[in-house]
């Protein structure tokens, strides 16, 4: 699975969220743009890394105004936040290191983690600095360790 895949990693990007928004504005409704405004909201219950909270809230704030400016039947305004919010989602950047705590199997975050058992992992990385792949790799078993 690539870290990308998981959700955790991948809701976390709402730039496709926000460029729906700004390409289908003038298409909803007061009532359904300003429930788009709402759902287009980054998570900040639990960031990756300290930029990505930073971003996170940059991008929040820029959307809470959106909300106001078209409470206050300034559509144009709204659409400048929105587009802000945009430009803003743009800046972030998350790297294998910020995420690969998330992703791995980790029997203690389990229900029942004595019904597991780490038998060995492993982590592939590309060369490249930007855009690099990497990989991991666990084994588990799911049976229950006697005697543990």
């Amino acid at each position: 699975m690539g870290v990308a895949e998981y959700y955790l990693v991948g809701d976390r990007d709402r730039r496709f969220a926000l460029e729906t928004l700004l390409d289908r504005f003038d298409s909803f409704d007061d009532y359904r743009l300003r429930w788009e405004i709402q759902i287009a909201h980054c998570r900040i219950d639990d960031p990756l890394s300290p930029a990505e909270a930073r971003v996170a809230a940059e991008v929040n704030e820029a959307l809470d105004r959106a909300s106001l400016s078209q409470i206050r039947g300034e559509p144009e305004a709204a659409r400048a936040e929105i587009a802000e919010a945009l430009a803003r989602s743009r800046r972030l950047k998350l790297s294998l290191d910020d995420v690969l705590d998330r992703v791995v199997f980790r029997p203690a975050r389990r229900q029942e983690p004595e019904r597991y058992r780490l038998l060995g992992q492993r982590s592939t990385r590309g060369g490249r600095a930007a855009g690099g792949r990497g990989g991991f790799h666990a084994s588990i078993s799911r049976t229950p360790v006697l005697g543990a």
